[in-house]
């Protein structure tokens, strides 16, 4: 009789475990976000928009935040609800013309945790090109920043023009990474004739790397 009691107990328990899970399962899966361009270069002349797609199970809230760069806060600019559909739904951030402000910016897109999805946030680095006009008499023109090679100010930068003074840059760079200081080199008939500059070189001329 006793083993008949234990038996159904048993299968009570067996039964209520599989409708009411002992533990509750917690959040599993991350939104799945595409499409994100974490470093953005634009021209302080445009608009800054970014188009994403994101996937989620359950309706949600996306946030798009800046960084206050006096109190390290994060200030919410703009929020896209989010319906959650399972599949992926296009979100066009637009970022408020603070960006135009600094020439570095730091932002981010967050989605609070939900009950079937984890906590999501990307950090996205602006850094605005053209916020101001050099004085410059040239048709061409680009000022890169060395550490991360970013922008900071074009004028025609991406049309094709002749290479004009930087074939003698990188002829002098060439020359110190393959020569020695005190190599010699000879003038060749080209390089004695060559206009727009004057050296007073001549042909079969010999000199040494480090006078050139």
């Amino acid at each position: 009789m006793n083993l008949r009691k234990h038996s159904w107990v048993l299968i009570l328990l067996l039964v209520m475990t599989n409708l009411c899970p002992l533990h509750a399962a917690g959040p599993s899966d991350w939104p799945v976000v595409t499409g994100l361009v974490t470093h953005q270069n634009p021209s302080a002349e445009e608009d800054l928009v970014n188009s994403i797609e994101v996937t989620l199970e359950e309706p949600a809230t996306l946030y798009l935040q800046h960084r206050d760069a006096e109190t390290k806060e994060w200030i919410t600019e703009e929020t896209y609800p989010l319906t959650g559909s399972g599949q992926p739904e296009t979100v066009n951030l637009v970022f408020p013309e603070i960006w135009k402000q600094r020439t570095d910016s730091t932002w981010r897109i967050m989605i609070p945790e939900t009950s079937r999805t984890k906590a999501f946030q990307a950090r996205i680095l602006v850094t605005a090109r053209n916020r101001g006009e050099p004085e410059l008499d040239s048709t061409y023109a680009a000022i890169l920043r060395n550490s991360d090679r970013a922008l900071l100010y074009g004028k025609n930068e991406h049309m094709e023009t002749s290479n004009a003074s930087t074939t003698k840059m990188m002829t002098a760079l060439l020359t110190l990474e393959n020569a020695e200081s005190l190599d010699i080199a000879t003038v060749s008939a080209r390089a004695a004739a060559t206009p727009w500059g004057v050296m007073f070189l001549y042909e079969g001329e010999r000199l040494y790397i480090k006078d050139l």
